[in-house]
């Protein structure tokens, strides 16, 4: 199907785009997901998608099971971004 072969030009038109055809795709995944994590794992992950300090314990667990990555420069960062 032509509907994913170019990637749209603008913010506007990629939104619109994920809206209409990847949220549905991936929304029951990602709710499945979050299901999983205990509050404090969540709040975490929150932490760490605003640049935040979090706890190291949790910290290590979420990177363990590969919810977070660790770079270079020591930080960590939701495996989506």
């Amino acid at each position: 199907s032509g509907t994913f072969r170019e990637r749209p030009s603008t913010p506007e038109a990629r939104e619109a785009f994920e809206k209409k055809y990847l949220s549905a795709v991936f929304e029951d995944g990602f709710v499945q997901i979050w299901n999983r994590l205990a509050p404090p794992e969540l709040a975490a992950l929150r932490q760490a998608a605003n640049g935040e300090t979090m706890d190291a314990f949790v910290r290590t667990k979420l990177e363990r099971e590969g919810y977070l990555i660790t770079t270079a420069s020591g930080s960590s960062n939701p495996v989506s971004q």
